[in-house]
């Protein structure tokens, strides 16, 4: 009720306003904005990237992607060379749910599998924004980061 009456509703995602038209949410007006980074935040990285470092960068949850992702690294570590596989995994975001799980719980089993062949894993859901997006900087991390 209070979406159709607004005045105007802000979407912070395509995602979100595809979601409303599938529920038959029609809003009077929407706006889509995108999520905020700080406009003085240079995305480049500090030290270039060897390959060496993969990050997911976005809400740890399925609608992002969070087991596609694994699945990619899973096959990854499966067909690619050694030499050209990443030593350190992050997850960066806050953590969300995985089916019924939270997603931290989902991640447990591959992060001990990925342990096994060497691969260091972090999970950095409790950055802020400015933080995260250092902590990437700093790592010369190759992120990937959902829509």
């Amino acid at each position: 009720y209070c979406l159709r009456e607004a005045d105007l509703t802000l979407l912070p995602s395509q995602y979100m306003g595809e979601w409303l038209a599938q529920h038959h949410i029609q809003p009077r007006q929407t706006v889509r904005i995108p999520n905020l980074i700080e406009s003085s935040a240079k995305l480049a990285s500090e030290r270039p990237s060897t390959g060496e470092h993969l990050a997911f960068f976005g809400r740890l949850e399925t609608r992002k992607g969070l087991e596609l992702f694994c699945a990619a690294v899973d096959q990854m570590l499966a067909q690619a060379p050694p030499a050209l596989l990443p030593k350190r995994i992050s997850f960066v975001g806050k953590s969300g749910e995985v089916g019924n799980s939270n997603a931290r719980l989902y991640l447990r089993r591959f992060i001990r599998r990925w342990q096994k062949r060497g691969i260091n894993v972090a999970l950095q859901t409790k950055l802020s924004a400015p933080e995260a997006l250092s902590y990437l900087k700093q790592s010369g991390a190759i992120a990937v980061m959902p829509a």
